[in-house]
């Protein structure tokens, strides 16, 4: 039993073919599936789509890409859209590799959902690229406590102050990509109690699925990857995973 914790069958991409995907992701063993809101849009279609179904379940975030736009209304209705059945708030974070949306703006809207996520009780789910400095400091400055660094792929002395406050660190397909070393090296330092699997889904397919969509069904590339890389078997690092997704979002079966 797989619980992927990042993935977005609330994009348009799986609007054709979301019930053969869901399908295929259960034939996989992948069973839960948090979708994952970017911004308004796809934050109500996560919460939709966890209402029509037991296995999903729903976050909802603005991406620091669309950060750019939010404004007092913008903001009102987020909130509206965080008092429904959700389980983290996310994703969120700050973005400096392509700037799509000024830093301080990044930051505003960062903070802000730091702070409603601290009132509903909520973990915050973390984007952070090229961005580290102001990152921490903001983490820091907030006292977060209950946070998932997302699709992990950021520097040792991140890495360090993730596991110094036990925030869930995450990984997904790319830490299959041959390039990726020093990504796997980190997966072995990270305690198996703070480990969580995911696919970013449509994106970072895994080495063996790469040029194709990605797939919740593609989560056992992940899952076995972690399970040489930890000496454990595959099953274990599945059991391990889905405990520790349920308790991070609170999720009682």
């Amino acid at each position: 039993m797989l619980f992927d914790t990042h993935c977005h069958l609330n994009f348009a991409q799986f609007n054709k073919d979301l019930q053969l995907v869901v399908s295929r992701a259960g034939e996989a063993g992948v069973k839960f599936m948090l979708n994952v809101g970017c911004d308004i849009e796809s934050s109500r279609r996560a919460l939709e789509l966890s209402e029509k179904d037991t296995y999903f379940f729903a976050s909802v975030g603005i991406h620091p890409h669309f950060s750019g736009n939010v404004d007092e209304l913008i903001w009102k209705e987020f909130e509206k859209i965080a008092c429904g059945n959700i389980v983290a708030i996310g994703e969120c974070g700050l973005d400096y590799y392509r700037l799509l949306t000024p830093r301080k703006k990044q930051k505003e809207v960062f903070e802000k959902q730091i702070i409603l996520s601290k009132k509903l009780n909520l973990p915050i789910i973390i984007h952070s690229r090229e961005a580290e400095d102001d990152l921490i400091s903001i983490l820091k400055d907030y006292e977060v406590k209950q946070a998932i660094a997302h699709c992990f792929s950021g520097s040792g002395r991140y890495l360090d102050f993730c596991m110094e406050r036990n925030f869930f660190i995450s990984f997904a397909g790319n830490i299959t990509y041959p390039a990726a070393k020093n990504l796997r090296d980190f997966a072995k330092q990270v305690p198996l109690d703070l480990l969580l699997l995911e696919t970013d889904c449509p994106f970072l397919s895994p080495q063996a699925k790469r040029g194709k969509r990605c797939e919740p069904q593609y989560l056992t590339y992940t899952r076995d990857e972690l399970s040489r890389l930890k000496s454990i078997k595959a099953e274990k690092i599945e059991e391990i995973t889905t405990s520790n997704a349920l308790a991070c979002f609170k999720i009682k079966l």
